[in-house]
């Protein structure tokens, strides 16, 4: 893509609901990741909740946590408890686990730092119980492999189990491990990131099945780029469908060198359909972490623009992609 603003139009179904740099209300920090709730949409840096009207414009900002650096969050579906990842360095999601209680303010510490915990969600149909994805042992910034894996958490007991292991050649090039449950409770998709130091491929969406332990990795191919080695999963409320975004290494930080991609997978049919998120005028944007609305009518997403000719990139605001068929 490139060239003038005639030649690349925003899509009119996107709504800038907060913009991180300009405006009469600006806060600090930005707009990465995006959890819609029925509260409204969660996001971070820092954690902050932006409520909505009924035109999907943003109605209030509040900042809930001005410290710490809290790059993952996951609602459940009332928005009322998070599960919240803080984190061990700038720019990758891996660290403690949290749980916070919303209206009470208060923030349970689940699995402590050296646990290494990139991401969690909780169990469809039973919030007592959580799913985590740990790297495992690490040295220094290189995971090792040993515990690595999925587990799942049982929030009355404490108590956890290792689902299935994994560690993505990657390691954590992949920012942060973008897996989720379909809405049945069924099955674990989980991405595969294969970047290991002497090159790249493009990633691979893996569903596990939960009931008879079978791993399938599905027959969807994703664009081969140079540095868009990252994959976020989720799934829509009713399960048909799969969300995704191909990103590139370095979306959490300034350097990145390519935009991302944006798009729907039919579970049934493995068909996959570009989305147009572009939120650059004549340009590219990168996205990272794309959210379903409760409803599975919309989409909301940061977005950044990518400054192609440095190879940087800006600082997330927040949007919504009205209206996805």
């Amino acid at each position: 893509m490139g060239g003038g603003e005639g030649e690349n139009p925003i899509n009119e179904d996107i709504v800038l609901v907060k913009d991180c740099c300009r405006g009469a209300e600006l806060k600090i920090g930005e707009y990465m990741f995006a959890a819609w709730s029925e509260r409204g949409i969660y996001t971070t840096l820092p954690l902050r909740l932006v409520t909505l009207d009924e035109d999907l414009n943003a109605r209030r900002d509040t900042i809930l946590i001005h410290e710490g650096n809290w790059h993952y969050v996951h609602p459940n579906r009332s928005g009322d408890r998070l599960l919240l990842v803080k984190s061990n360095f700038f720019g990758v999601s891996v660290g403690a686990l949290y749980e916070y209680n919303v209206p009470l303010g208060t923030l349970r510490l689940l699995r402590d730092s050296t646990v290494n915990v990139s991401s969690a969600v909780y169990w469809p149909g039973d919030e007592d119980r959580l799913v985590y994805y740990s790297y495992g042992q690490m040295q220094g910034t290189t995971p090792l492999g040993e515990g690595a894996g999925y587990y799942v958490l049982d929030l009355t007991t404490g108590a956890d189990s290792l689902l299935v292991g994994h560690l993505s050649s990657g390691g954590l090039r992949e920012m942060v491990n973008g897996f989720d449950l379909s809405p049945d409770g069924r099955t674990l998709l989980y991405p595969n990131v294969r970047a290991p130091r002497t090159g790249f491929l493009p990633p691979q969406a893996v569903a596990y099945d939960l009931e008879t332990g079978n791993l399938d990795t599905l027959a969807v191919s994703f664009d081969q780029s140079w540095v868009r080695i990252g994959l976020w999963l989720r799934y829509s409320p009713n399960g048909r469908q799969i969300l995704y975004c191909s990103y590139p290494t370095g979306a959490t930080g300034h350097i990145t060198n390519d935009d991302s991609q944006v798009g729907l997978i039919d579970r049934a049919t493995l068909a996959r359909r570009i989305l147009d998120v572009n939120t650059t005028p004549g340009g590219r944007s990168v996205q990272l972490a794309p959210t379903w609305s409760p409803s599975g009518r919309h989409i909301a997403y940061g977005s950044s623009k990518l400054f192609e000719h440095e190879g940087a990139k800006g600082r997330y605001s927040l949007y919504i992609l009205k209206d996805v068929r």
